[in-house]
């Protein structure tokens, strides 16, 4: 996770715990509190 960004795995380790994956479908502009959905 370290290698994605620095600080990512300490940051995941507080509060939830556990980490995400995700993957963009099409190309689109991402924010901090965009809406998220899981995929099936």
């Amino acid at each position: 996770m370290d290698e994605a960004h620095a600080g990512l795995r300490a940051a995941m380790e507080t509060g939830w715990g556990s980490g995400a994956c995700a993957e963009v479908l099409e190309n689109a502009e991402i924010a901090v509190g965009d809406p998220v959905a899981w995929a099936d």
